[in-house]
């Protein structure tokens, strides 16, 4: 059984509470990395990464790391990666702290460390592309705002986003590493009080890197291969015509390896905005419950992890409209649904009812063939 200890990194680049969001930005740059604990005398407080500080247009330079960070999900040493990856999915989160009985911080494990080891977890030469990637994937297009690009990273807890033209083929794929210092603005740079981003000012095409991609037919091993190298969070799978039909990412890999965990039911996270009250939880989960038992008992299709990610949009009048996006992930395949509304609850029914009709519709065309 591999363990958290076998691949943690222990050199780790850390951050105090009392420093700024400014100095965090700067130091992940630098350091080429997207998350940052928190520590106070070697104890482990927390985690700043670029995924919390994407929902913010303007932050202030005084900002603490402190106000911002993420408690952040913990694991030990001799944890098993199967077991820290179960964290990361559960936490909605692709950073583990290690840490010991003190809490004193040990190492990180991200879910790029996991990827670079998950042939000694599975066998990849077993899986094509096909076996494990998402289907319908979200793009953006090369003469997008680099800022389009961030609202759908932010929407679908991902750092990295296929680029097409405008015949939809693919011609790239945008980094959240790509675009970071010409973004955000440097901190010598800062003016005002705020430490803000150059929104609409950067296109797409400027910032995209070439695309690392395969075809659904391509052996797992193939494509693993092609995004250690290019040190790459997504492989894009495309069509006879290069237009995207499917993507492979760390998170797509990530619910592979939690599948060999041990657990009855669905494992259910809810990311996004935070409620202040328990019920509005638990009616959430009362609808995801009662969708998943209808969904049929299909060979291959039965549902083992469920990520919602829910937004609440203000507009002018001062009502709120909801977005629930949804990622489905069964024994042999990812499903993705979206749905927009001022009521919360009737959105999240509508995304598990959409999730009901594509299970339904995959099991017809199983049936077929």
């Amino acid at each position: 059984m591999l363990t958290a200890s076998e691949i943690m990194r222990k050199k780790v680049v850390t951050i105090e509470p009392d420093e700024t969001i400014a100095t965090a930005i700067s130091r992940m740059i630098e350091n080429n990395i997207h998350h940052l604990p928190v520590t106070s005398s070697k104890k482990f407080l927390g985690i700043i990464g670029f995924d919390s500080l994407l929902r913010r247009p303007v932050i202030p330079v005084s900002t603490k790391v402190s106000t911002l960070m993420d408690h952040g999900p913990r694991g030990k040493e001799d944890s098993s990666v199967i077991d820290i990856a179960k964290l990361m999915v559960d936490a909605g989160k692709r950073a583990v702290a290690i840490v010991n009985d003190s809490e004193n911080l040990m190492g990180i494990i991200t879910s790029t460390d996991i990827v670079k080891n998950i042939s000694k977890i599975i066998n990849p030469s077993e899986y094509k592309v096909m076996d494990i990637m998402s289907y319908e994937p979200i793009t953006v297009n090369e003469n997008d705002d680099v800022d389009k690009a961030i609202k759908a990273m932010r929407e679908l807890d991902e750092f990295s986003l296929p680029v097409v033209n405008d015949d939809g083929k693919l011609t790239g794929i945008i980094n959240i590493d790509d675009f970071s210092r010409a973004y955000w603005r440097d901190k010598e740079k800062m003016s005002q009080g705020e430490y803000y981003r150059n929104i609409g000012k950067i296109k797409v095409k400027d910032v995209m890197i070439p695309p690392i991609f395969s075809r659904e037919e391509d052996s797992l091993t193939k494509c693993l291969k092609q995004m250690d190298e290019m040190n790459s969070k997504i492989c894009v799978v495309v069509d006879a015509e290069f237009k995207p039909v499917g993507i492979l990412t760390h998170s797509d890999l990530l619910d592979e390896v939690v599948k060999l965990a041990p657990q009855e039911g669905v494992l259910v996270n809810i990311s996004g905005i935070t409620f202040p009250d328990l019920e509005t939880y638990d009616r959430i989960y009362e609808i995801i419950q009662r969708r998943i038992k209808g969904f049929a008992k299909i060979n291959r299709l039965t549902p083992k992890i469920l990520n919602l990610h829910i937004e609440e949009h203000k507009q002018q009048s001062g009502e709120i409209k909801y977005s629930v996006r949804g990622r489905l992930t069964t024994e042999s395949r990812t499903f993705y649904a979206r749905a927009w509304d001022w009521d919360l609850f009737k959105a999240v029914r509508e995304v598990m009812d959409e999730f009901k009709r594509m299970v339904e519709k995959e099991k017809e065309k199983r049936m077929g063939d």
